[in-house]
């Protein structure tokens, strides 16, 4: 801080000091987020399909019509199901850094939700249209986004350095 003297001189008070710092941001990309995104864009689409096909039909009853989308069966109630799940991947996919725990959770949920298809298609099949086939779907990508939640290495990683000066006070 500078003081103005009697003189018309200035006197410094006390030592300034001009600093210079910087910000650092880091963005990290992994297998699992690019999976993530992969897989949530297959999802959306599929739900998505599946609740046009069915039409106006899906909104009043959400377990009938089923719907052939590709080669599995829909139900509206599935294919919204599915949709949601594609857009909470995407979003999670998004993120500067990998939520792994949603991965993992994802990963666990769809693998005990493919054995329960596997091993009982017949329950889900008239309320999901969800049979033996969509089972071994949810089997593979759960097992497949539990070993990338694990054990998902950084593909891609940059660092923006910002930096940051002014007075210090």
């Amino acid at each position: 801080m500078q003081v103005e003297q009697s003189n018309g001189s200035y006197e410094s008070t006390e030592a300034e000091a001009d600093y210079s710092e910087e910000l650092v941001y880091r963005f990290r990309w992994s297998v699992t987020q690019i999976a993530a995104i992969a897989v949530g864009i297959f999802l959306v689409a599929f739900g998505g399909i599946a609740l046009a096909r069915a039409g106006d039909v899906g909104i009043s009853d959400p377990f009938t019509p089923a719907v052939a989308v590709g080669t599995w069966l829909r139900t509206p109630f599935m294919g919204g199901i599915e949709l949601v799940l594609g857009l909470s991947l995407v979003a999670a996919g998004v993120q500067k850094e990998s939520p792994h725990i949603f991965y993992k959770f994802a990963g666990a949920i769809g693998l005990a939700f493919g054995i329960v298809l596997i091993a009982a298609p017949d329950i889900f099949d008239s309320a999901l249209g969800a049979g033996r086939d969509t089972g071994w779907l949810y089997a593979v990508l759960g097992v497949l986004f539990l070993g990338l939640g694990f054990g998902a290495p950084v593909v891609f990683e940059r660092d923006v350095v910002r930096p940051i000066t002014g007075e210090r006070s």
